[in-house]
Formats: structure tokens, sequence, C-alpha cells
């Protein structure tokens, strides 16, 4: 986000404040485990704060489709370990066994051609490497058809996900599901995820309430089988 503050447009990163981003970030971080000599990929990086979150001091590249942010992510996140560049996840622009994990924060699900993203995920990555990703599943019990379609419309999504059909492209793409979570399962984090996004801009300001009542809800009481949102580890074969 942008803030114009004694007439300079400042850049103020506040993803960090938002709870279901938190909380995927997490997941990403456990199911990761950077090292210091592995090469990253972020799908959909975005401004580029996730991307130097999670990678820490790993080389990394951030790819994203859409120039302006790129070029944000560019100005604030680039350092000696990091690069962004403005690409197509259905054709990568990297060569084959380019890196040891790959790792995408919410972002495949935007993918038209999920089946040449995953391909390229698998012709990218080295034998071993592990792929992270968090997804848009919307199958948790209290969500309508209709929220489906408003959020389908809303955030351009052709894709939700479902354990087994992850698991499914996955495994025809040449990777083994070591992992998978549903985020947002519990009867308190539905309910404050939708307050959420109905109020957005007080999310910030609630977040130190949101974030908390949500990992603890969905940890005791959460569903196994649903969720708002995705979480999968694979590795390579």
């Amino acid at each position: 986000m942008h803030r114009t503050i004694l007439g300079k447009d400042i850049y103020i990163p506040l993803d960090p404040y938002k709870t279901s981003r938190r909380i995927e970030i997490r997941m990403l971080k456990k199911y990761l485990d950077v090292q210091a000599d592995d090469v990253l990929l972020d799908i959909g990086s975005g401004t580029g704060y996730w991307t130097e979150n999670i990678s820490g001091p790993a080389w990394t590249v951030g790819l994203d489709l859409m120039w302006f942010d790129t070029s944000i992510a560019a100005m604030h996140h680039t350092g000696p370990h990091s690069v962004f560049v403005q690409g197509n996840a259905e054709r990568l622009p990297f060569p084959d066994a380019t890196f040891t994990k790959i790792f995408g924060v919410c972002s495949v699900e935007h993918i038209p051609d999920n089946e040449s993203a995953f391909s390229e995920f698998s012709r990218c990555m080295r034998p071993g490497g592990v792929l992270a990703l968090t997804l848009d599943s919307l199958n948790y019990h209290a969500i309508t058809e209709k929220q489906r379609a408003e959020h389908t419309e809303r955030f351009y999504v052709p894709h939700f996900y479902t354990r087994e059909s992850v698991t499914e492209i996955l495994t025809r793409n040449g990777f083994e599901v070591t992992n998978t979570d549903y985020l947002l399962c519990s009867s308190w984090s539905h309910w404050l995820n939708q307050w959420v996004d109905k109020n957005r801009k007080l999310q910030y300001l609630f977040f130190p309430f949101t974030y908390p009542i949500t990992v603890y809800t969905d940890r005791h009481f959460g569903r196994k089988d649903q969720g708002w949102k995705l979480g999968v580890r694979a590795v390579k074969r």
C-alpha cells in the first residue's frame, strides 16, 4: 500500500497484519524449511514483501505477471540474494532443474491453465525439491455456492482445490504429496474471515485479536476435511 507523507509516496506493506495471510505464511515456512543454499522461486510474488520474508538468506526469484507489482518489488525488496521478474507461470522463463524449492501464496488458483503451470513447476525443480503452496479451497460447509461464485468473479479464481484434487494433479506431474492442511476451518475462524472481508479497513486494527483467535480455534476445533484455504507440500520425484 502507498501513503503520501510530506509530499512523498511511501510504500507501506500491510500484509503482515492480515490474519489469513499470516497464517498461510506460517504454514509455508514450516513446509519449506528454507536453507541458505536453497534456490527458490516465488510464484505470484506481488510486491515482494513475503518473498523476502520467506526466503531469508537463500537465493530467490520472485515471478509475477503484473508489471506494476513487479516494479514495486524490485524497488523495495531486491537484494544481494533476490531478483524479481515479470513472467507467466504457464511458461516459466527458466532452464530445467533450476530451483530446489518453489512456493506460492494463494496465487496458483488465478492461473488459467493449471495443468501447464504444474508441469512447469516440475520441469524447473530439481529432483527431491519441495513445492509448497497455499490455495483457495472454499469448501467449508458454511460457505454457499453464491459466495463461491462471488469470490470467483471478484478475485478471478478459476480453480478451487480439495485435498483430493490437488493430490491428483501433483501426482500426475511428478510430485509426491507429503502434507495437506486446511486453514480457516473452524466456526470462529469462518466467522472472523467473513467479518474481515466486510470490514477490510479495520482488519489491521483488529489483527492482535483476530490472529490468535483464528489460530487457536483452528487448532483445537477446526475441521480436518474442509476450510477456506488449503496448504500443500509435495516433493519432486
